[in-house]
Parts: C-alpha cells; sequence; structure tokens
C-alpha cells in the first residue's frame, strides 16, 4: 500500500517534468516567434512578454513618435535629421511620392541610462507613378524590431536597431 501511495506522487512529478502539463504559450511569444526566436535566441526574444510600467511606456511613445515621422518623411536621406541616432536607417534612400505604415510599441524597458524596446511595424512606399518603392511586412505580418536605447542630454535616443534577416 505504501508503494502505491508513494507512486501517485512520483508519476505526477515525472509528468509535470516531460511537459505532459504545460501551458499554451503566450500569443504575443507566438505571433512573431518565426524567424525571432531563432535570430535573437530565446532569453532575448522573451522580452517581449516584458510588461512594462507607465514610465516606460512614456519613454517608448516618444520614441514611436520621432520614429512615425521618420516613417511619413517622403524625402530622401539627403534631407533626412540625422540626429535620431540608429533610427536614421529607416528614412527613404530617394524621393518618394506617398507612403503608409503601421507602428506599434511591443515592449520597452529602461534600466538607468540604457534600456531596449521591441515595436512591430510595416510600411510601403510609392513612387511618383504609383509603383510599390518599397515594402517591408504588411499589415498581417509586421516586422519584429528590436532598438536598443540610451539616455542622451535632450531625451532618450535608439543606439542600435536589430531585425531578423
Amino acid at each position: 500500500m505504501m508503494k502505491k501511495m508513494l507512486a501517485i506522487p512520483i508519476l505526477f512529478l515525472l509528468c509535470m517534468g516531460t511537459g505532459w502539463n504545460t501551458k499554451p504559450p503566450h500569443p504575443l511569444y507566438q505571433q512573431y516567434k518565426y524567424p525571432n526566436e531563432h535570430f535573437f535566441g530565446k532569453q532575448v526574444y522573451s522580452e517581449i512578454l516584458y510588461e512594462y510600467t507607465d514610465e516606460e511606456k512614456s519613454v517608448g511613445d516618444a520614441i514611436l513618435e520621432t520614429a512615425r515621422a521618420i516613417f511619413s518623411h517622403l524625402g530622401g536621406k539627403d534631407r533626412a535629421n540625422d540626429t535620431v541616432g540608429a533610427l536614421f536607417r529607416y528614412y527613404f534612400n530617394e524621393d518618394m511620392a506617398s507612403e503608409e505604415h503601421g507602428l506599434e510599441l511591443v515592449a520597452v524597458k529602461l534600466e538607468g541610462p540604457a534600456g531596449w524596446m521591441w515595436v512591430a511595424y510595416h510600411r510601403r512606399a510609392f513612387d511618383s507613378n504609383g509603383n510599390l518603392a518599397y515594402g517591408s511586412g504588411s499589415q498581417q505580418h509586421k516586422i519584429l524590431a528590436r532598438w536598443e536605447l540610451n539616455q542622451a542630454d535632450n531625451g532618450w535616443i535608439v543606439t542600435k536597431v536589430s531585425e531578423a534577416p
């Protein structure tokens, strides 16, 4: 009788350890999993699940405002604001006639004078003939990007952009 009583808790623990009782992954994690989990590694990729504070969100929103202005800029890089740090890469190389984009905050974390944020975006730009000249992602399949942040004299600046190829 004692052996049976011991066998049940041991069997339960074994089942827990083999994954029989694991909860399903977070929908956000699943949404962007491929190719990001492999590219960034599980530890860094799992940052997208971080629950940020109101203060962190405020900083993230301010950076997104700058990014939205860059995404909307129709002029080429020769007429771009070069004080935006690593976000400069998002300016178009040449003039565009029109554009459309979506940009949303996924997560942001600040630690002293440094931090990171994850954003999801899509964008398209059209030349003067209405032809698609540039496209990245779509409304259904957004690009996930990790931006590294540093605090500067006049606020926060993106110092590095990482995206899965």
